[in-house]
């Protein structure tokens, strides 16, 4: 009788064990994160003399060294969408600045002649997303798949650089 208590009990724990590592873990939920910027004052539309052409924004490609760069083919969703709302806000900050704006458009390319004419300059922002994977390992996992899995935190960056470039040839004299 003795052993039949202890092999119940450890077939207890054992299964009591087995449960416990099949939980699943709850997941925090994802924050939507929304880019919207509005100007605090309004000038007069056209009181600072000078029309802008906004182009879209580039995503960069990062070089430093001990960084990785993020592929330029897929780039992540929040990156594009982050990039897009900037040039809209672009739009609204230079106009309640009182500089004339045309655009947005995509690339220079599109821009038409009478855009290029019509306009003193051209903006672009160019935005360099860095992922610093320094704290980060692999390790071999074993359970609930045989695999490789991260370990570690990844602290991401983001550098804007402002190009403000000459409207007919789109020369850029230095980033801003």
């Amino acid at each position: 009788m003795k052993y039949f208590n202890l092999t119940y009990s450890i077939v207890t724990v054992i299964c009591i064990f087995v449960m416990a590592g099949c939980a699943t873990r709850s997941q925090h939920p994802r924050e939507t994160i929304v880019f919207n910027y509005t100007p605090a004052s309004q000038a007069a539309p056209g009181s600072a003399d000078v029309t802008f052409a906004v182009v879209g924004a580039r995503l960069g490609v990062p070089a430093p060294q001990g960084m990785v760069q993020l592929p330029s083919q897929a780039p992540v969703p929040l990156f594009v969408d982050f990039a897009s709302t900037m040039t809209k806000d672009f739009m609204e900050v230079l106009g309640a600045r009182g500089f004339g704006v045309r655009g947005p458009f995509e690339t220079y390319d599109e821009m038409i002649h009478p855009d290029k004419e019509g306009s003193h300059l051209i903006l672009t922002a160019e935005v360099v997303f860095k992922a610093d994977t320094s704290r980060t390992q692999l390790k071999e996992a074993f359970f609930p798949r045989r695999g490789v899995k991260i370990v570690g935190s990844v602290t991401g960056e983001c550098d804007v650089n402002l190009v403000a470039s000459e409207s007919l040839t789109n020369v850029c004299g230095r980033k801003v």
